[in-house]
This record gives structure tokens, C-alpha cells and sequence, in this order.
């Protein structure tokens, strides 16, 4: 609790800057968001997050915290950055993500973990823009959808969204299956 009282108490003498040193780079170069996600510190890292460090700035080789946290194979720290909306699909300045990192280290872990995560997120945004497509006409480039239709594309929708909100322990290959059913489904649909 000690991190914290920086930031509450009006006395402190570091009371002004503590949030502008959040953002600073030490003189080695790293951001304390960085720094958190190597050593693991899970609690501070949510506390850095919510005080409003950016989950997805890079440095200047193109590493954001998540390929911090995948190279030292600090899993919880994944876990709150994906939570708090990282994306699982930035790239080093090399081209590589983060489940590229953690491989090359030997963090299988978080390497499952970033392929489960990715699966997780890409069936998700595929549902919205699914649900965007058929709230938007101008979208559908001419095709005309029935009532029944839209109602057909949008109750499979809502039955992948409470697969996903139900699935705890779903694997990366779930929600790959989960995804094509869907991308079926809405083809079928959408060339009639």
C-alpha cells in the first residue's frame, strides 16, 4: 500500500508529480509500466493502469508492455493488461508479437495464453462488426436483408456474445469454431 499513498495523500511531498513520473522513462530507459510487467507485479501494474498509463505504448524498438510481459513469462501481468484492453496483435519494431517473444524465451504459458487471448478477442470483434454490418444498411453495399434475416444474423450474434460471457475455461480452438460458425452463418445469409 505503500505505491498507492503517493497518489492520495495531499502531504506527500511528491503529491504534484506522482502522476507525471508514472509516464517517465528511467535512465535506462524504461517506463515504470514496463518495469511492473518484468518483474511481475500484478497489483501495481492495475494501480499504474488506473492512474493512466497507456496499456499499449511502445517504446522506440516497438515494445509494448505486453512483449514485456511475455518475454519474462510474468502471466498475471498478461492477464491484467488484456483485461484493461492491450492488444494482443502489436508488433516490435522487428514485427513481432508478443506470443513471438515469449516463444523465443521458452514462455509456453504465455504463449497459450496470447493464442487463447487473441481467439478470445477476434471472435469478439467479429461479432461487432457483424452487429455493426446489419445495424448499418449503407454497410451491406446494396444487399437488402429480410426482417427474419437480420433477426437470424443477430440471434446467432447474441448466442456466440453468451458463449464467450459463459465460457471460462474455452480454449483458443473454441473460439476459432465459434468464429467460422458465425462467418458461415452471416455468408449464407449475406449471398442468397
Amino acid at each position: 500500500r505503500i505505491f498507492y499513498r503517493v497518489f492520495e495523500d495531499t502531504e506527500n511531498p511528491y503529491y504534484e508529480t506522482a502522476s507525471s513520473l508514472l509516464i517517465q522513462r528511467s535512465n535506462v530507459g524504461k517506463s515504470p509500466i514496463e518495469i511492473a510487467c518484468m518483474l511481475g507485479r500484478a497489483e501495481i501494474l492495475k494501480e499504474i493502469i488506473k492512474r493512466g498509463c497507456s496499456v499499449n505504448e511502445a517504446n522506440g524498438a516497438g515494445y509494448c508492455p505486453v512483449h514485456f510481459a511475455a518475454a519474462w513469462g510474468k502471466l498475471g501481468c498478461l492477464e491484467v493488461l488484456v483485461e484493461s484492453g492491450a492488444s494482443v496483435d502489436c508488433r516490435t519494431n522487428h514485427g513481432e508479437l508478443a506470443k513471438d517473444i515469449a516463444y523465443r524465451y521458452d514462455q509456453n504459458h504465455c504463449v497459450y495464453y496470447l493464442n487463447w487471448a487473441a481467439a478470445k478477442l477476434d471472435l469478439l470483434a467479429f461479432i461487432a462488426h457483424v452487429r455493426e454490418l446489419i445495424a448499418d444498411p449503407e454497410k451491406l453495399q446494396g444487399i437488402k436483408l429480410t426482417k427474419d434475416e437480420k433477426s437470424t444474423i443477430l440471434s446467432s450474434c447474441t448466442e456466440k456474445q453468451e458463449w464467450v460471457e459463459s465460457t471460462s475455461d474455452g480454449k483458443a480452438e473454441e473460439f476459432l469454431e465459434k468464429k467460422t460458425e458465425l462467418e458461415k452463418q452471416v455468408d449464407l445469409v449475406l449471398n442468397k
